[in-house]
């Protein structure tokens, strides 16, 4: 299975969107719907989140520290 996942941002997202409605053709209309409605292409924002980075050996967390997580979201409507 193939699985295309890209780095987001609403602005991005948003352009897309835009852009191809404004071209208004019937590809524009095919590929943005099946893009976005059908595959529903997700995407992922990079967010920061305390995560544990030394634990127990029963896995208690001893020290946590803020790093960037990887956070997917739910693709827009076409």
């Amino acid at each position: 299975m193939f699985l295309y996942v890209q780095l987001c941002t609403d602005f991005t997202m948003f352009h897309i969107v835009h852009a191809m409605r404004v071209a208004n053709s019937g590809a524009a209309n095919l590929v943005g719907k099946i893009y976005f409605n059908v595959v529903k292409t997700k995407c992922f924002m990079f967010k920061m989140d305390e995560m544990c980075i030394d634990s127990t050996w029963w896995g208690n967390c001893i020290e946590t520290k803020r790093r960037k997580r990887a956070v997917f979201r739910e693709p827009m409507e076409y």
